[in-house]
């Protein structure tokens, strides 16, 4: 997968089935937090460092974020 950041989206390319993907500032900033370390807590936990909203606020967006960027095969996870 091949990645560019264009203004604040970040476009993902596969090259084996030739999707492309924009992902917006919030979904970008979710998408590399997601590295396989990091449980969906620790990513509102780091994300409510960023915007000064608490991580229970976050909890419900980057949950939709992580499913949709799985349903989109842009992410492998354990658990989604």
């Amino acid at each position: 997968m091949f990645h560019c950041e264009v203004l604040n989206e970040m476009i993902l390319y596969c090259p084996g089935t030739s999707d492309a993907v924009s992902l917006n500032e919030a979904a970008r900033a979710i998408w590399n937090l997601c590295d396989g370390m990091r449980t969906v807590d620790d990513i509102c936990v780091e994300l409510a460092q960023r915007t000064g909203l608490s991580p229970e606020q976050l909890l419900d967006d980057v949950r939709s974020a992580i499913d949709r960027l799985h349903s989109l095969d842009l992410l492998n996870c354990a658990h989604a």
